[in-house]
């Protein structure tokens, strides 16, 4: 999955419909290389699991929005509204 999620044209989703007790592990995976991640359900075997794949999701969020702010033209764009 790690080498799957690393491919360069691969930039949009990844869909997760690996057997069940493979999808934390694969989701969190695709999230902490900064993709969006579509998981079939159930989305985890155990509360716990869906819980650390929610902090990898927000982690993501975080991750994207301050890579967008380094770029030149969305600062630009910004500082005009």
């Amino acid at each position: 999955m790690g080498d799957l999620c690393r491919q360069p044209g691969l930039d949009v989703v990844v869909y997760v419909p690996t057997p069940r007790q493979f999808h934390a592990e694969h989701a969190q995976l695709a999230m902490n290389l900064g993709k969006h991640v579509l998981v079939e359900k159930p989305m985890a075997l155990s509360l716990e699991e869906c819980r650390t794949m929610v902090v990898a999701a927000r982690l993501a969020i975080l991750r994207s929005a301050r890579e967008r702010r380094e770029i030149p033209l969305t600062n630009q764009i910004a500082l005009r509204t």
